[in-house]
């Protein structure tokens, strides 16, 4: 995931674009971002930006700001995002006035932007709480490490327990990084998280349905690493992290709940079936796999390059 900060001062606004040394070098590397990519208005007015620079950070990803002159009483920003970097790359677009967060959310090419007036005030912790929506429901890898375990669990109380201890399991390291002050690197945390996303295929694939709670906790504890890295991102300046961060993870379980309440449907339709539940159950597990072994190698492969 990339991220796009717009702090807003009196003489116009400075951009921040942050992509990990994976994305950066899928897009191309700065390059791909030159000053003519950055798309800020006020008042609807385009204003054309400045003062380029690009810089690595101390993980090799990539690091490019840009300097806006002008005014206004509505701030309107587009997402920076280069044709090199995944279909449907989602990136956490940020508007922020001093130490104060005025608006942000997840948008991906071609969406409409982001318009925050500069004198709205600071996110109330609903904000948080679609944050997390939005994030979960964009979290593929997260998604599919679930449904890897749910496609082995036969009874509904197996998938309700499964459920809650992956997320008793993310909600604890989610808290012990954002309030607890642990510090976590996400050049080992994001293929880990794919990783896990691949024994949890192989382990349906295997039709392994004992133990899957035990399953879900051990390796929800690192998935909930990752949903920390982004909620650090929207409090990197703000000292009041509680109602954040509870309602942040409301959000990251409404749309878990979501998630879960489309799939079982068909589970219990297979169930029903248990021919069609064994002939399908492999491909599932295998096309799940795939995509785990994809994510690990890009992470890992981008990092090394």
């Amino acid at each position: 995931m990339s991220s796009l900060t717009v702090d807003v001062d009196a003489d116009g606004a400075v951009s921040t674009l942050r992509l990990s040394r994976e994305d950066a070098a899928r897009a191309g590397g700065a390059a791909a971002f030159p000053a003519e990519r950055f798309d800020l208005r006020f008042d609807d007015r385009p204003v054309a930006a400045g003062n380029w620079e690009a810089r690595a950070d101390a993980d090799g990803g990539l690091i490019v700001t840009a300097r806006f002159a002008g005014t206004g009483q509505r701030v309107s920003v587009f997402p920076v995002i280069a044709p090199g970097l995944s279909e449907g790359h989602r990136q956490l677009v940020r508007v922020r006035s001093g130490d104060a967060t005025l608006r942000s959310g997840f948008l991906a090419s071609g969406d409409a932007a982001l318009v925050v007036a500069r004198d709205r005030h600071a996110p109330t912790p609903q904000d948080f709480a679609v944050l997390g929506f939005q994030h979960v429901l964009s979290g593929f890898d997260h998604l599919l490490f679930l449904l890897a375990l749910l496609l082995v669990c036969p009874r509904v109380t197996d998938v309700i327990r499964t459920t809650l201890a992956f997320t008793l399991a993310h909600s604890l390291t989610l808290a012990a990084v954002t309030v607890g002050g642990l510090e976590v690197a996400a050049s080992w945390v994001e293929p880990a998280i794919a990783v896990t996303v691949v024994l949890a295929a192989l382990r349906a694939g295997l039709g392994r349905s004992s133990g899957a709670p035990r399953f879900a906790f051990g390796f929800g504890l690192l998935h909930g690493l990752g949903f920390a890295g982004m909620l650090g991102d929207l409090l990197d300046r703000s000292d009041a992290v509680a109602l954040p961060l509870i309602f942040f993870n409301v959000g990251v379980e409404a749309g878990q709940m979501l998630a879960v309440a489309c799939v079982l449907p068909l589970l219990w339709l297979l169930a029903r079936r248990p021919q069609g539940l064994r002939a399908l159950q492999p491909v599932l597990a295998a096309s799940v796999a795939v995509c785990g072994v994809i994510w690990a190698f890009e992470r890992i492969a981008f990092q090394g390059g």
